[in-house]
């Protein structure tokens, strides 16, 4: 599963009211991995409400950078966008 991927998950444990660790079906005899899995999905989903001002967060996932990454490397990314600017 890639790191977007959580999302179909938290919605489809939300809308089905259980945990997301069951979603994916994750042993139940393994409590800790489930509960990591489950608090890092309601992490996730509770970034993305709304805060007091009405604001919220959009979760950004690596296989989206290197997705539009022309290079694999962040900080050389940035250099690179910067030197461009600077030439037009």
């Amino acid at each position: 599963m890639g790191s977007s991927e959580v999302l179909d998950v938290i919605g489809i444990a939300k809308t089905f009211g259980t945990l997301p660790s069951d979603v994916i079906g994750l042993d139940p005899s393994d409590s800790y991995t489930r509960y990591c899995f489950d608090e890092s999905c309601a992490y996730i989903y509770n970034m993305m409400q709304p805060d007091k001002d009405g604001k919220t967060k959009t979760p950004r996932f690596r296989e989206e950078e290197k997705r539009n990454s022309k290079t694999n490397n962040p900080g050389l990314d940035l250099f690179l966008s910067r030197e461009n600017k600077q030439k037009q």
